[in-house]
């Protein structure tokens, strides 16, 4: 990671993933909490009551604890909101370099549309999603070691958004990465993103890869979307926000 950044970059990377699985943990107990005050307004028995109450005071104790822990991820992200489209070209380039290698092949596209525009996104949450897509990339190419990586401006319309249920509507950077690996299956995509989900134990991987580009994409009010099936590849495309800037966005096709 670049010098100037005051925490390391695993501090960050634990950061992000600590503060990703606690949004969700406290997602799971806030249906609890819910249906413990709908059962104790119904004049349950004492019995009833009592186990009521145990489950409300111990998801309460559990939604504190994650505050806390909530509180202390956000403490390691740091740094501007907002990235340039200069920096984003060089940290291509330089995430390419670091995966490079005589046996694989990558290239690199990049739109000129995005010249003098920002994107909604801290340099090093996009640095660390760009590390984590290409280390997959990479590893699935071992019989076609074929990588794409390319950066687009486009824009979101309602009618995208209705044939689409995660995108979101307005000015995105798309960033895509491509390989021509073994691809995923429907089983393993409805999981991709899952935390501790891997189908490369033997590998030693933890599970937290696609987790992690899901919560940093999730937290710049971005969006990802696959295009992928066994033996043919994989696309992950990433949308972060555009912000308002004084070139012109054409209406680019997603």
């Amino acid at each position: 990671m670049p010098e100037h950044q005051p925490h390391t970059e695993s501090e960050q990377v634990l950061g992000y993933l600590i503060g990703g699985l606690a949004h969700d943990l406290n997602n799971y107990l806030s249906p609890i909490l819910l249906g413990v005050q709908t059962l104790q307004r119904n004049d349950p028995d004492e019995k009833t009551k009592r186990i009521l109450s145990m489950i409300e005071q111990s998801s309460r104790r559990a939604t504190e604890m994650l505050r806390h822990i909530l509180d202390h991820a956000r403490s390691t992200r740091i740094g501007s909101e907002r990235t340039s489209s200069s920096q984003v070209a060089e940290m291509l380039e330089q995430c390419v370099r670091e995966q490079q290698s005589t046996d694989y092949d990558f290239e690199v596209q990049y739109d000129p549309l995005l010249a003098h525009r920002e994107m909604g996104i801290g340099y090093a949450r996009l640095y660390l999603i760009l590390q984590a897509l290409l280390r997959n990339a990479w590893e699935a190419t071992v019989d076609r070691p074929f990588v794409r990586v390319s950066c687009r401006a486009c824009t979101i319309d309602d009618e995208y958004r209705r044939l689409h249920r995660s995108a979101r509507v307005g000015n995105f950077a798309c960033i895509e990465v491509k390989d021509l690996g073994c691809g995923m299956t429907d089983e393993v995509l409805k999981h991709a993103c899952d935390a501790f989900y891997t189908t490369r134990q033997h590998s030693g991987h933890a599970g937290l890869g696609l987790f992690l580009v899901h919560t940093l994409v999730k937290q710049s009010d971005g969006f990802i979307e696959f295009d992928t099936s066994a033996d043919k590849g994989t696309s992950v495309r990433v949308y972060v926000p555009l912000m308002q800037g004084s070139a012109e966005m054409q209406n680019n096709s997603r």
